[in-house]
């Protein structure tokens, strides 16, 4: 199935912030199903309703994982827990239903 290998974590790239957390598939096949573009869609929408940020979260998949990563105009604590929380209670499970 699939597990989350990296919790979101903060971090810096020239001047942008950016909020960067991984997921790990067990195998290579269940990728060929993985809608990204709605995926991508879907986690713009749910995390700009709660933080009011419009920037686009970016997905990759590379080495059995997929990397997602959300650019933000200004870090703060509050907006991290923001975003944290909105992961913890969403993301998996949709990313479990939109796979299986």
């Amino acid at each position: 199935m699939i597990k989350l290998k990296l919790e979101p974590v903060p971090y810096r790239y020239r001047e942008t912030v950016f909020i960067y957390w991984e997921y790990e598939l067990e195998d290579l096949f269940s990728l060929c199903f993985f809608p990204f573009p709605s995926l991508s869609t879907y986690l713009t929408e749910s995390v700009g309703k709660e933080t009011g940020s419009l920037t686009e979260i970016n997905l990759v998949c590379e080495d059995r994982r997929i990397k997602i990563w959300l650019p933000v105009n200004r870090f703060s604590d509050d907006l991290f827990k923001r975003i944290d929380e909105i992961l913890k209670e969403n993301i998996r499970i949709l990313i479990e239903e939109v796979m299986f």
